[in-house]
């Protein structure tokens, strides 16, 4: 991905109507922490902007194969952040899914997020955030593998893509969304929670075309561009699939 000139990790200051109060957390300084504490920055989501100063997030991951799932895949912490005051200084833990290059971020009812609030920031601070997510290591192992053993009902599965719809502000019985069932890849194939949960939380997140069947018209749900945005879907599609395959 191609960014501005000024972009979120090169911001030296907030935005200028925010009071004194406000402390600006510079996100390129957290991510020179994160490295030191050995997670590396894989990959950001900086959305263009004139000032840089808007909500953006950045994924790291740690060479550490204790972070490794079972499966291959890989824990990842995904920071938000924003400097004019948007959006709160959040981590929370994510899954990077090798075989198709997809971010998880797991649900705020699987393990909580870490807040940093912005009324100072020490280096200190970003140990004690990765211990606090960390701990949990151990249930994200266990939830992921209950997922993947834990092969859907159709009722289970039905309630799982209108979840899905009603997170992307559709109406599930006035939509036909056919694209939603379609595999984009042979890992994609099944009905288990965990298959289903990539698969359709790809499409949420992507988009994809409906038929709205009050007015008869072919109609495309549009990609999710915002980071708080993708953010907060990615952990509604997560708690909800646990909720279902309980």
């Amino acid at each position: 991905m191609s960014i501005n000139e000024v972009n979120a990790l090169t911001v030296t200051a907030p935005h200028e109507r925010l009071s004194s109060k406000y402390r600006f957390i510079s996100s390129g300084e957290f991510a020179a922490d994160m490295q030191s504490n050995g997670w590396d920055l894989v990959n950001t989501f900086l959305p263009r902007s004139k000032n840089g100063l808007g909500k953006h997030a950045m994924r790291f991951r740690s060479k550490d194969e204790r972070f490794k799932l079972p499966n291959g895949d890989f824990l990842e912490i995904v920071v938000l952040n924003s400097h004019d005051g948007t959006t709160a200084f959040r981590l929370s833990l994510g899954i990077y899914r090798l075989v198709c290059s997809n971010g998880l971020v797991v649900g705020k009812d699987v393990v909580p997020p870490v807040s940093i609030r912005h009324v100072g920031y020490a280096a200190s601070y970003v140990k004690t955030a990765i211990a606090t997510l960390l701990a949990q290591v151990e249930t994200i192992k266990n939830t992921v593998d209950k997922l993947q053993s834990t092969q859907l009902t159709i009722e289970q599965y039905t309630a799982f893509i209108n979840l899905a719809l009603q997170v992307r502000g559709l109406k599930p019985h006035s939509v036909n969304a056919e694209q939603l069932h379609i595999p984009r890849r042979e890992e994609d194939n099944g009905i288990t929670a965990w298959v289903v949960l990539n698969r359709i939380q790809e499409y949420a997140i992507q988009g994809f075309k409906y038929v709205d069947l009050t007015e008869h018209e072919v109609k495309t749900a549009r990609r999710i561009t915002g980071p708080a945005a993708q953010l907060q879907l990615n952990q509604r599609l997560f708690d909800g699939m646990v909720k279902i395959a309980a």
